[in-house]
């Protein structure tokens, strides 16, 4: 498989998701006044916005600290990738319209940061219009202008030109996790800081985290002390499973599964914290001999931790 096609497949893990047999559809908020991401109240993790973000074809989602943006992937023919907007009035997702900087190049793995000055993305775009698309992924972003984004920036330093990146993830201090599969045949995750508003040279995290399996779709929380990922490694229920690794005294502890709540026989990928650290967003990946499907999921960042 060339490099391209296995970071597809570790980014989009070419599986759909449909919802599984307990699977629950978030129930509709107490109040209106509540922030657009607020939805499942259920306990259990819940298809969000069904048939409106959630069609069976999404995946990645990230939202502005107001809460009244969303931004996600949807999958399209011939391995089309776009990033969609969606608006929340205080009740209801508008119908998701393409994000002003996506819809011509495969763009995927829209993250908001959680000051909502950028937004960070994987593109397979040219660094010059009219180029050809790039084998191997960068990462990208725009600048919050106005009530709108700028133009597309490649993200210097941490880039290479040979491998790909992907899937990026800032806490508040700006410090930008990532996979590439820069060192090996798998991907693992790196981190870079933010220095008087530039990225450190990227570094691989070590072997709390990154293992000889894939790891990759590294999800920070806002405060930068749990990591969310997932994990190609053995003893896993699925295809991957989603991990998590505490921040303590400024060392990762040895990451774990998530449990059977959130992990399950298929795909289970994409994780974001949501701003007020009170929901954990997921992709639900599944595929059969008849069917398959891509939704987005969230649930109580507590009712993920509990097991653990």
């Amino acid at each position: 498989m060339n490099k391209a096609l296995l970071f597809l497949f570790l980014s989009l893990l070419l599986y759909s998701c449909q919802p599984t047999a307990n699977s629950e559809q978030a129930s509709p908020p107490t109040s209106k006044i509540f922030k657009g991401w607020q939805s499942n109240n259920t306990g259990h993790p819940a298809i969000f916005a069904p048939q409106i973000i959630s069609t069976g074809n999404e995946f990645a989602i990230s939202f502005t600290p107001d809460g009244k943006e969303a931004y996600f992937t949807r999958t399209g023919e011939k391995g089309a990738l776009t990033i969609y907007q969606s608006n929340f009035d205080g009740e209801n997702w508008s119908a998701p319209q393409v994000a002003s900087f996506s819809g011509t190049y495969r763009d995927a793995d829209p993250f908001v940061t959680y000051d909502g000055q950028k937004l960070f993305f994987m593109s397979f775009r040219p660094f010059k219009d009219g180029d050809q698309p790039m084998d191997a992924p960068d990462i990208w972003y725009v600048k919050r202008e106005g009530k709108g984004w700028g133009d597309p920036i490649n993200l210097e330093i941490v880039n290479t030109a040979e491998y790909g990146e992907g899937f990026p993830s800032a806490s508040l201090d700006g410090t930008l996790f990532f996979p590439s599969d820069r060192e090996g045949a798998n991907n693992d995750i790196y981190m870079s800081s933010l220095k008087n508003g530039k990225y450190t040279a990227p570094l691989r995290l070590g072997v709390a985290i990154n293992g000889p399996a894939s790891e990759s779709n590294p999800g920070i929380s806002p405060d930068g002390n749990l990591l969310f990922f997932y994990s190609s490694r053995e003893g896993i229920k699925g295809a991957v499973d989603l991990f998590v690794s505490r921040k303590e005294n400024g060392v990762w502890t040895e990451a774990v599964a998530l449990g059977a709540a959130i992990n399950g026989p298929h795909a289970d990928y994409c994780p974001y914290v949501s701003p007020d650290m009170n929901y954990l967003f997921l992709s639900k990946g599944v595929r059969t001999d008849s069917s398959s499907s891509n939704n987005i999921y969230s649930v109580s960042l507590k009712e993920a931790l509990k097991d653990l």
